[in-house]
């Protein structure tokens, strides 16, 4: 007992950057498998880009999890993936797309358009934000002068935006009064973003030890 007790501890952030991964992924995919059951398996067909959103998402959601698994400093390839994953998304999402139309449509217009200003914040934060996390974590790779208290403390912030992001779409989620499926299929993705957000500062914090 006292050996697991020893291995849990020295491994603690291994775990958690291990368990909080395949929960993210477990909302990721059960995200677009909920939207697949709910257009009879014709979700993919009628929505061409989500195609991309799934295969490059799965594929760096698989990667961070697998380069956690293992026990090298390869993990850190999961950070610079995820980071580039979202901050890509968050300018696409901002040049292209209106912002959370979905979100917003029924509600007051002054309301909808305070709204639409914070989602507009977020989706700059999480982008400018990850890229800065990005180039602190590159350079420390490659053993340039880097605070590891800068890198924890970006870490945390990018956390935060993407958990104020997720909070959103629960808040709406509740007050539409939704079932679990709905829930799923609004609040999915946001979630297991902050969620991997999450498992990318353990394995920062698991990985300055190696």
């Amino acid at each position: 007992m006292g050996n697991f007790l020893n291995y849990l501890f020295y491994k603690k952030n291994k775990i958690l950057a291990i368990s909080l991964a395949v929960i993210a992924m477990a909302f990721f995919f059960g995200y677009y498998l909920n939207f697949e059951i709910i257009y009879n398996w014709q979700f993919f067909r009628t929505n061409k880009r989500e195609i991309y959103n799934f295969v490059v998402g799965g594929i760096i959601y698989i990667a961070i999890l697998v380069f956690n698994i293992r026990n090298s400093n390869s993990a850190y390839q999961g950070v610079f993936l995820f980071t580039s994953y979202i901050a890509l998304g968050a300018i696409i999402n901002f040049i292209f797309r209106e912002i959370n139309r979905d979100v917003i449509e029924d509600i007051e217009y002054d309301t909808g358009i305070s709204l639409g200003i914070i989602f507009g914040v977020l989706l700059i934060s999480s982008a400018a934000v990850g890229i800065f996390l990005y180039v602190l974590v590159n350079r420390y790779m490659r053993g340039y002068e880097v605070s590891w208290i800068l890198i924890r403390v970006i870490s945390l912030v990018f956390s935060g935006i993407l958990l104020v992001w997720a909070a959103f779409y629960v808040v709406f989620a509740i007050i539409w009064q939704g079932g679990f499926q709905f829930f799923l299929s609004f609040c999915g993705v946001a979630i297991s973003e902050f969620l991997m957000s999450l498992a990318i500062f353990f394995t920062l914090e698991r990985l300055r030890r190696i």
